[in-house]
């Protein structure tokens, strides 16, 4: 009779073990990734305006750096980039690398910069956006500034 009574004990002991443990380490990994999505850095580097064909377009690298990544794994960052509202590309980045882009561009552009920091590719949590904007006046650039802020999907 008390064997009987011990096994089922012993299977919801294993079950309430692994479930508390999987529930901490999805806990701490939301955490952990929270905390690596502000070490990133963004630059925007050589940035330089040309004419190809008869439209103007932006040469530039943007530069992303994961401070954290070798210590979590973050190793892969997607990036949709927008010009005008309008998606224009597609570019990805693996261990901060910096990655030309030529857009062609007009006064008062807006390009956006939407990346998704994740262990692997395909994996939509969580979200780190920022936004790159760039005046033009006369062939040359006047300002290049970068905002960004962290949210979460």
């Amino acid at each position: 009779m008390r064997i009987k009574t011990q096994v089922p004990m012993a299977i919801l002991l294993i079950l309430t073990v692994f479930s508390v443990s999987l529930f901490g380490y999805t806990l701490y990994e939301i955490l952990m990734i929270r905390w690596a999505t502000k070490c990133i850095e963004v630059s925007v580097r050589d940035a330089s305006f040309t004419i190809n064909s008869v439209l103007p377009c932006i040469n530039f690298n943007l530069v992303l750096k994961n401070n954290v990544n070798t210590y979590l794994g973050l190793t892969y960052i997607s990036i949709d980039v927008y010009l005008n509202n309008t998606k224009v590309t597609y570019k990805s980045i693996e261990r901060g690398y910096s990655n030309p882009v030529d857009l062609p561009v007009g006064v008062n552009t807006v390009l956006e910069f939407s990346a998704n920091v994740t262990k692997f590719p395909g994996s939509n949590r969580p979200s780190w956006k920022f936004k790159i904007f760039i005046i033009f006046a006369t062939r040359l650039i006047q300002q290049a500034s970068v905002s960004r802020w962290v949210s979460y999907e």
